[in-house]
């Protein structure tokens, strides 16, 4: 509709109707992790959707905060800690999924540093094309990367996901939680190793 004629001069266009809009955005989140311990084991699904984050329904029980997810990039630094002693970490992209009819392909990268100056650095992305590269459901617990690294590393996991608000959060069901308040958002240690920081962990 136009309207005419106005005291300003300038011709305006509005509707007479609502226009479509998008109810939820897609969010990116950084969740920087710390190894409190070496660390050589898979990553499943449902440890980076409650690593993304979790809500505390009671002081034990928790839902998760996306019902979908998806990872966008994984970057570690693993420094030496001892002089003379080198030190290592890998990723290696690999799906255990027996319900799909394709796979990411099982590429493994690794970096090795024997120099306090420069610590052993990988930056990856999952494999174009690849199934670790799409949406997943928070509920699924296949894996997603096999990872190892030892104590001392930082690990970032760039993370894209969208706000469960709907029905549908009481169906993703997270972690068990220790002495929760309930109500409260915690991003949840990966296997008691890999801790969240500068966050609310738990």
């Amino acid at each position: 509709m136009v309207v005419k004629g106005n005291t300003t001069g300038v011709v305006q266009k509005f509707s007479l109707m609502p226009r479509p809009f998008r109810a939820q955005e897609v969010r990116s989140i950084l969740i920087r992790t710390v190894s409190n311990g070496v660390f050589n084991s898979t990553i499943l699904r449902s440890d980076l959707a409650a690593l993304l984050g979790v809500t505390a329904r009671s002081a034990t029980t928790s839902f998760f905060m996306s019902g979908m997810a998806k990872l966008v990039k994984i970057e570690c630094w693993a420094p030496v800690a001892v002089a003379g002693t080198s030190v290592t970490t890998s990723i290696e992209w690999a799906d255990s999924s027996a319900s799909v009819d394709f796979e990411s392909p099982p590429v493994t990268f690794s970096d090795t540093s024997v120099s306090f100056d420069r610590p052993a650095h990988l930056q990856q992305h999952p494999p174009k094309r690849s199934l670790a590269r799409e949406w997943w459901d928070t509920n699924s617990t296949s894996a997603i990367i096999n990872f190892a690294c030892p104590a001392g590393t930082t690990v970032d996991f760039l993370l894209d996901w969208v706000l469960d608000d709907g029905l549908a959060a009481f169906n993703h069901v997270g972690p068990t939680l220790i002495a929760a308040t309930p109500g409260q958002h915690y991003h949840h240690p990966v296997q008691a190793i890999l801790i969240p920081q500068s966050v609310q962990s738990l």
